[in-house]
């Protein structure tokens, strides 16, 4: 009779365990992708490893991102690809990225974009009913593409990546209305 009460309570403490070994990695490699990815030279790699990911290419785009780093960090990569749902993917594409609100600064993120590149978003807007993934590396690589997002160049090298965290956290928290913002912007 003991043993019945005592299984479960075992099998609960193993299940604990275990989320909380997993809940190590996740803030770990979230801090990593977020120094790799703002940084004003990796930035680009980013935005690549993404498009090779939606392209279904995971073992050349895991590559890709850990080319430049060191071997604990490709470690902490090759174990965060197996989180289920695409789980590391989503958190190379938000990299730490903050915004309280998405949909004000969007429109306006948008409108700035669509000044200096259309083409950007008419490819996000194509790709994003093939892989979500691929259509946000269309819009963060555009950013690295043009000096500072477009923008005069005495604005500060962090003005990139706040364009790209508007990208980021809209695509984290709701990507199906990113890209419909997208595709409002280019009139579809």
């Amino acid at each position: 009779m003991r043993l019945q009460r005592c299984v479960p309570l075992v099998a609960i403490g193993i299940f604990c365990g275990y989320a909380a070994a997993q809940d190590l990695l996740t803030p770990k490699v979230s801090g990593e992708l977020r120094t790799e990815c703002n940084d004003e030279h990796k930035f680009i790699i980013c935005a690549n490893a993404l498009s090779l990911h939606g392209l279904g290419k995971d073992e050349l785009a895991l590559q890709t991102l850990s080319e430049t780093e060191v071997p604990e960090v490709r470690k902490h990569y090759q174990i965060a690809t197996s989180l289920p749902d695409d789980g590391f993917w989503k958190l190379v594409a938000r990299a730490g990225a903050q915004l309280p609100n998405c949909q004000s600064e969007l429109a306006l993120t948008l409108g700035r974009h669509f000044d200096f590149d259309p083409q950007a978003l008419a490819s996000a807007a194509d790709d994003s009913s093939k892989s979500v993934f691929t259509a946000l590396s269309d819009l963060l690589g555009s950013l690295s593409a043009v000096p500072l997002a477009g923008l005069p160049r005495s604005a500060p090298v962090n003005t990139r990546n706040q364009e790209a965290d508007v990208y980021r956290y809209c695509f984290f928290s709701d990507s199906a209305g990113l890209f419909a913002a997208v595709k409002k912007t280019l009139g579809r």
